[in-house]
């Protein structure tokens, strides 16, 4: 899921997801539970958990 305005980006993945469809690189496969957070097109912070 992703939630995108001008400025800020949260991207929330899942080991479920299939992140194919969101154009996402194949190389990204969460174990877990992911999100990042972005502000002016950097990120600034992720997160993962079991």
């Amino acid at each position: 899921m992703i939630y995108k305005d001008d400025r800020f980006t949260i991207l929330y993945k899942n080991p479920k997801a299939d992140l194919s469809v969101a154009g996402v690189p194949e190389w990204v496969s969460p174990k877990g539970f992911m999100i990042d957070l972005w502000l002016d097109n950097a990120k600034r912070m992720s997160v993962q958990r079991d």
